[in-house]
């Protein structure tokens, strides 16, 4: 992770840690503006565990986890229930056999989901999210999501965003003999924009870019390896942390596709 401003970054997590020990990406510690979620926790638990650093009041962090998931029905439910587990074990903390029971309950319900009003996007998103909480806690795909994973992916997606071609591949992946085949990712590159959304679009960000790397098959030449890098370095702000896109206000979301994107890029650079 050459050239990151590792000093800002490390002060901007410090900065939306909030006092009850939860984070928040907009936190003004003069004026206590901001409030602890679940998401900006578990985005900036990944930040800290990739940068290799002891997790600043982790004891607090801890209890404040524990209280949500205690007396906060809503986190029992996606899409928080997926963020609520991953911030307990991120946060070195274990799954009970009932939160392990309601990860695979909830991920079976979204795999059968009619209901109108939800976004494809956003239902593969938290499924997605669902199945990695599940194998993070070391707990395998069960039998009885085989079948309802397949349906899913056969349901059809025409032709998928690059981000939710990422989301397709990873579960096809986890399917007996891989599953579904997608477009490949080189769809999906631009000459000078690096990744898009979509074939010929113009828009390209951080999660963008990201989706493209976890997809990449091959390695990127030295002048694409940089220009990637570049792209990546120049999102982050004056405070420290990173925004989707230069000059963007930062968010823990984009600092933790930042510092995954940079990670990418490191290892496909070693020899």
């Amino acid at each position: 992770m050459d050239q990151l401003n590792r000093k800002g970054l490390l002060a901007y997590l410090n900065r939306c840690r909030m006092p009850d020990g939860g984070y928040c990406s907009f936190h003004d510690p003069e004026s206590g503006a901001g409030f602890s979620n679940v998401a900006d926790t578990s985005y900036a638990l990944s930040a800290w565990t990739m940068l290799k650093e002891e997790i600043p009041g982790l004891p607090e962090t801890r209890s404040w986890i524990l209280h949500v998931l205690e007396t906060d029905g809503s986190h029992r439910r996606s899409p928080y229930v997926s963020w609520a587990m991953e911030s307990k074990l991120l946060a070195g903390l274990p799954l009970s056999e009932e939160e392990g029971l309601l990860l695979q309950n909830e991920t079976l319900r979204l795999l059968s989901e009619k209901e109108e009003g939800i976004e494809r996007p956003e239902l593969l998103g938290e499924i997605v999210r669902l199945l990695k909480v599940r194998l993070l806690s070391g707990a395998p795909l069960d039998e009885d999501m085989i079948a309802p994973l397949s349906g899913f992916l056969l349901a059809g997606f025409g032709f998928p965003t690059i981000i939710e071609l990422e989301d397709l591949a990873f579960l096809s992946g986890l399917l007996p003999g891989g599953g579904v085949k997608f477009p490949e990712e080189t769809l999906y590159r631009h000459p000078v924009l690096g990744y898009v959304l979509v074939p010929g679009s113009s828009r390209s960000d951080l999660f963008i870019l990201l989706a493209g790397l976890r997809m990449r098959k091959d390695l990127p030449e030295p002048g694409e390896f940089r220009q990637m890098r570049t792209r990546v370095l120049f999102c982050q702000s004056l405070n420290g942390g990173f925004g989707p896109v230069g000059g963007a206000l930062p968010t823990l979301e984009a600092t933790k596709a930042a510092l995954s994107a940079l990670e990418l890029l490191s290892a496909q650079s070693s020899p």
